[in-house]
């Protein structure tokens, strides 16, 4: 109720063209979407479904909306650190934009948010990307099958500690369906631990077809 009285107060600006309407209009959302990240999601190479033979990975297919710069950058910081809760629609619209037609039943699963930062944001941006998410996909479900078994903090962290903390990051307490298509869903790709382990969560709970999408890709600078 109170962010539809702000929306009437304080319309929406396009983050790209700022046309009032929307934190991404249609034409805009078309020119980011059309010009999705076609590499490996870990590496950066050019391959085919988003995994390169030399990046061995517990998923088969990965999607990503692009690097993480400019507008793309703006709505998932706002979203991740100034409570614009309406960036999740257009973050979730653009992933569904480079992402295939899944087949029905299809399991959307958020990577979860530390719960000192859930606290600090008053919700889980990658959750509210991910049940957007899902909702635009005919045929899917969310499903939060993934909990959080660590309270440590990436940002900042050197690519070794990063991917120690992922290992022990996840926990899975519920048993998967080897049939069942697996999405993991998360908001920003730095060194690839953090959905290679959380993966390797759904793989040891049972699933065997995981793919992963992602809105957006900042690689650690050398």
């Amino acid at each position: 109720m109170i962010e539809a009285l702000l929306e009437l107060i304080a319309p929406h600006h396009c983050y790209e063209c700022q046309e009032i309407g929307s934190a991404l209009c249609d034409s805009c959302k078309y020119n980011i979407g059309s010009d999705a990240f076609s590499g490996c999601i870990v590496c950066g190479k050019p391959c085919r479904n988003g995994v390169c033979r030399s990046c061995k990975t517990y998923y088969e297919a990965a999607y990503c909306v692009g690097e993480r710069s400019d507008t793309l950058r703006q709505l998932v910081d706002d979203l991740k650190f100034e409570r614009q809760k309406s960036a999740a629609v257009s973050l979730a619209s653009l992933l569904s934009s480079v992402t295939p037609i899944f087949p029905a039943g299809t399991a959307i699963v958020p990577v979860p948010t530390i719960s000192s930062h859930v606290r600090l944001r008053g919700y889980d941006q990658v959750k509210l990307t991910a049940k957007s998410f899902a909702q635009m996909k005919t045929g899917c479900e969310y499903y939060p099958a993934l909990a959080r078994n660590t309270k440590t903090v990436q940002r900042g962290a050197s690519k070794s500690v990063r991917r120690k903390q992922a290992k022990e990051a996840f926990l899975c307490r519920r048993r998967l369906s080897g049939d069942r298509l697996y999405v993991i869903i998360d908001d920003v790709v730095t060194t690839g631990s953090t959905i290679e382990y959380a993966a390797k969560c759904l793989y040891d709970a049972g699933a065997r077809n995981i793919a992963v999408a992602v809105i957006s890709r900042q690689p650690m600078k050398k």
